[in-house]
C-alpha cells in the first residue's frame, strides 16, 4: 500500500471513530433522567393557565383533574409570585399546589394538615420553614391535600363520620391520599417546569421536613 493510501485510510478510520463517539454521547444525553442540573433556578416552560389544558387523568392510581390555575402576584402578603393550582385526585382528594414562577430551585415540600383534616390550606410559612428561608422565598413549590375527604357540615374540618364508614375513604385517609397527591404534584410540576422536583420533602403537621417517601 502506498504511503498516500495508508494515510487516507488512517484518516478515514479516525473520522469514523469520532462519529461513533459523538453518536454515543448524543444517545447517552438523550437517556439521561429528565431533571435539572443541581440547584439551578428553573423557569416555567408553559403558562400557568396552560395547566388547565393538560390531561392528568391517566396518572397511575392518581387520576387528576385541575380545576383552576392562576398566577398570584407578589405583594405585601405574598413574598413571591406563584402559579396557584387547585384540583382533585380521584376520588375526592382535593389539593392546592403553589408553583413559584421565578426562583424555583427544584424543591417540593408537601405539607401535612393534621387531625382528621378535610381541608386544604397551604401555608406560606409552614412549621417546617422555621429557620429555613428557602421554604418561604420561592425556592420551594408547596402543596397540601385534604387527606381524601370533604366535610359534610360545610364549616371546614373533617369529622371521623365523613370517612370512617367508607372503606375507600379510610384507605385514602390512612395513607393513599398523600401518595396519590405526591404523584399528581410531581406530574403537574413536570408539566410546568419541564422536570419533576429533584428534591422532594414532606412535613407532618407538627414536625419538620424529612426526605419524602411518597
Amino acid at each position: 500500500m502506498s504511503p498516500g493510501r495508508a494515510h487516507s485510510s488512517k484518516r478515514t478510520r479516525i473520522v469514523i471513530l469520532v462519529a461513533v463517539v459523538v453518536a454515543a454521547l448524543i444517545t447517552g444525553l438523550a437517556l439521561l433522567p429528565d431533571t435539572f442540573s443541581a440547584d439551578a433556578d428553573a423557569t416555567a416552560r408553559i403558562s400557568c393557565a396552560d395547566l388547565l389544558r393538560r390531561n392528568f387523568g391517566p396518572l397511575d392510581d392518581a387520576a387528576t383533574s385541575v380545576a383552576s390555575a392562576s398566577v398570584v402576584a407578589e405583594s405585601d402578603s405574598n413574598a413571591y409570585e406563584y402559579c396557584d393550582v387547585q384540583g382533585t385526585v380521584a376520588r375526592q382528594i382535593q389539593f392546592e399546589l403553589r408553583l413559584p414562577t421565578k426562583m424555583y430551585r427544584q424543591r417540593y415540600l408537601q405539607e401535612g394538615c393534621g387531625g382528621y383534616c378535610g381541608m386544604v390550606g397551604v401555608s406560606a410559612q409552614p412549621a417546617a420553614s422555621t429557620g429555613c428561608a428557602p421554604v418561604t422565598d420561592g425556592s420551594f413549590a408547596l402543596g397540601q391535600d385534604n387527606q381524601g375527604h370533604v366535610p359534610t357540615s360545610g364549616t371546614g374540618g373533617g369529622s371521623a363520620e365523613v370517612w370512617a364508614t367508607n372503606p375507600q375513604l379510610k384507605v385514602d385517609f390512612g395513607y393513599r391520599s398523600e401518595h396519590a397527591f405526591a404523584t399528581a404534584a410531581k406530574a403537574i410540576t413536570k408539566a410546568f417546569y419541564g422536570a419533576e422536583p429533584t428534591y422532594p420533602y414532606t412535613a407532618a403537621a407538627v414536625t419538620g421536613p424529612t426526605a419524602s417517601t411518597c
